[in-house]
């Protein structure tokens, strides 16, 4: 991962936290292993920040990054920009 106004980028398969995403993604059991949970999509998104929610970590494909709500990435700990190619392997 690199910085880069803010946001860390992830550019490799073998990264900790997109193998956490994918088993997050792809395992209905995996919220109660990792102990976090993933949303996805505007939707859901928006639901959650309008109810309190403060995401640990906003996750963003390269492509959507540089028009992302500013709010969803100032309200998460951690920004995280994967790229395209990475993410559609996550969900």
């Amino acid at each position: 991962m690199t910085s880069d106004t803010g946001a860390s980028h992830i550019s490799s398969r073998d990264n900790p936290l997109l193998k956490d995403l994918r088993k997050l993604a792809q395992d209905p059991g995996a919220y109660r292993k990792l102990g976090r949970i993933w949303l996805e999509g505007d939707h859901l998104c928006r639901a959650a920040l309008a109810r309190g929610v403060k995401p640990a970590i906003a996750v963003f494909s390269e492509s959507f990054w540089p028009q992302a709500p500013a709010e969803w990435a100032r309200d998460a700990a951690k920004t995280v920009v994967v790229s395209d190619d990475l993410l559609r392997g996550v969900s």
